[in-house]
């Protein structure tokens, strides 16, 4: 019980920074995501280049954004969804936000969505239609992953290997992790980050002054914060929306017992 008492403390005083204009709602949540992803072209073209290693205005300019449903390949197969789906050329690449915590089940889902992606590539026949088809699947985790070690590692990849060789599947799908969670911890200890950290932490951070701060001079990352600060407003992020945010931050506080944001909440509400 004194855990909920203390989570509620920590979500009001958070809300109460969204709905006066100091903090925005965290562009991991779904709503913000989406529409970041849709509307920041080149920040999204910025993360993939920056995470896959791959020139920026190659990626910009073959970028191709799909429908997020993923094709049925069987007759009882149900609707299936990612957050995103891009192409560039050969490259399939499937985006997934996750915010709580994440479980066996969640696992298997987004494997199972990188393997479709594969099978598309596919014919009929089952003959590789380019054996040059790439698949990858990029997830950005609010919260670290059960089964990644303790490490220093932000990002994790994650591919099919030969076990006694070592080398690589040259068809299966690589499955990477953005550890938000560590990245907001590093630029809390003011430890330096690199590209991808400094992109990814605009999907974590709630605070305008943060925010800003982190952007300032980087015109792709300051069209992120400007479409996070018109997200919040309260004109664009309906009231359910708004609700249905506080009870996520319940949960991912429960799940989490971050110290630091219950540490911040009480700041906040000295404030």
């Amino acid at each position: 019980m004194m855990l909920d008492e203390i989570t509620k403390k920590v979500v009001d005083a958070k809300m109460d920074e969204v709905r006066k204009g100091k903090a925005v709602v965290a562009g991991i949540y779904d709503v913000c995501f989406k529409s970041i992803m849709d509307g920041c072209r080149e920040y999204l073209a910025s993360l993939i280049a920056n995470i896959l290693e791959m020139p920026y205005d190659y990626v910009l300019e073959n970028l191709e954004v799909s429908s997020t449903e993923h094709d049925a390949m069987r007759t009882s197969d149900r609707p299936r969804r990612s957050d995103f789906l891009v192409a560039i050329k050969n490259k399939h690449i499937i985006i997934e936000a996750y915010k709580g915590h994440y479980s066996k089940a969640v696992a298997k889902k987004n494997l199972a969505y990188a393997f479709r992606s594969f099978e598309k590539s596919l014919s009929k026949d089952n003959e590789i239609i380019s054996r040059d088809i790439e698949v990858y699947e990029i997830n950005f985790d609010a919260m670290k992953m059960g089964f990644i070690g303790d490490d220093e590692l932000t990002i994790h990849t994650f591919e099919t290997r030969e076990i006694h060789k070592g080398y690589p599947h040259p068809y299966a799908p690589k499955i990477i992790y953005i550890d938000l969670a560590k990245i907001k911890k590093k630029y809390y200890n003011k430890e330096k980050l690199d590209g991808v950290e400094r992109l990814a932490l605009l999907l974590i951070l709630t605070s305008k002054e943060e925010l800003r701060k982190v952007s300032k001079g980087d015109r792709i990352m300051e069209k992120v914060v400007n479409k996070l600060e018109n997200l919040s407003s309260g004109y664009l992020l309906s009231d359910a929306e708004l609700e249905a945010f506080d009870e996520y931050e319940k949960k991912t506080l429960r799940e989490e017992g971050i110290e630091e944001g219950i540490e911040q909440g009480f700041e906040q509400g000295k404030n």
